[in-house]
């Protein structure tokens, strides 16, 4: 997979009708911890619950230890993809999971 290199962040050039209104987004400026392992974490547990609920709607009960294995393997990646993808929404890093900067709530109703 080709590595994309990081374009520094720059002012946005916005028309006369947009300059007074809030960013509609927030640039990234810091890869996630498992930016690079992220799709590849996702597709094991994409995997993992298509097999368990195929194993569910052909009657295997949820003691099956098809469907045990595919949770057991699935649920705590589920977990981690899901932190790093709420961590990657406007936050910075060294605050643990980073609480979610002011930037990422300017566009929300009631901001100003």
């Amino acid at each position: 997979m080709p590595v994309l290199d990081r374009q520094p962040v720059r002012a946005p050039v916005l028309p006369p009708s947009l300059q007074g209104l809030p960013p509609r987004s927030v640039p990234e400026v810091e890869t996630t911890p498992l930016q690079k392992q992220y799709i590849n974490l996702s597709v094991i547990v994409l995997i993992c619950g298509a097999i368990a609920i195929t194993a569910l709607e052909l009657g295997a009960g949820l003691g099956s230890p098809l469907v045990k294995l595919c949770v057991v393997i699935a649920a705590p990646l589920l977990v981690v993809t899901t932190a790093d993808a709420s961590c990657a929404s406007g936050v910075r890093p060294g605050r643990g999971c980073r609480s979610i900067g002011p930037r990422a709530y300017s566009g929300w109703p009631g901001s100003r």
